[in-house]
């Protein structure tokens, strides 16, 4: 059974996201038709990670992978990320590969990974284990905001980690940066070399696209 979806309205891109899916040796993720909400495209985001959550739920998966069509992989994504699965931490209920937000808003657990705190953070690729999916449906309600957003104190036993190295990294098609904290525009989302999140025209080297 494969359980990594691809939230996409453009074709185009999630055929481009498949093949370098393909290139690092992950497997082809299933195409999850994203929602249209004129003249806010963020809440249609919002309300299509909620329709996957809801939809992995009532089929009882054990977990789910989700990717944005825009979240790109590193070259050794396929090695990381089985480090990362494999290692996690025994509270972990969600694990983000890829993230927009602001470093300050999380908590370094000494190793690889830190505990995404009290402040919400865009993800454009993440896994959610089934012990988790009520939490996050709550975690939804709660927040009322239009983005996939995790707060930690939203979620009880399990909790919200993401990984200290990016797998992924969103490419900013639209040119457009996500917050008001960048001074610059740029393409692609990654952090800097202290941890923080940057904006850039420049694509890490490490990155696969196209």
């Amino acid at each position: 059974m494969n359980y990594m979806f691809s939230i996409s309205i453009d074709k185009n891109r999630y055929e481009i996201q498949c093949k370098n899916f393909e290139r690092v040796g992950l497997p082809k993720p299933e195409l999850f038709e994203g929602l249209k909400k004129e003249p806010d495209n963020e809440l249609g985001c919002l309300y299509s990670h909620i329709c996957l959550l809801m939809m992995c739920k009532h089929l009882n998966f054990p977990f789910y992978f989700c990717f944005e069509d825009d979240a790109y992989p590193r070259k050794d994504v396929s090695e990381k990320l089985t480090y990362y699965i494999n290692n996690r931490p025994k509270d972990c209920g969600i694990l983000v590969l890829g993230r927009n937000g602001q470093f300050g808003q999380v908590e370094w657990n000494g190793n690889d990974y830190y505990t995404i705190k009290e402040r919400p953070f865009g993800a454009h690729s993440y896994i959610v284990f089934r012990e988790c999916y009520n939490d996050l449906l709550n975690s939804f309600e709660i927040q009322r905001i239009a983005d996939m957003a995790l707060r930690g104190n939203n979620f009880k036993d399990k909790k919200p980690y993401w990984t200290k190295e990016y797998l992924f990294i969103q490419d900013n098609i639209d040119n457009k940066c996500m917050s008001t904290n960048f001074s610059k525009k740029g393409r692609y989302f990654y952090p800097d070399k202290d941890g923080n999140l940057s904006c850039s025209n420049d694509l890490p080297e490490l990155f696969l696209i196209n």
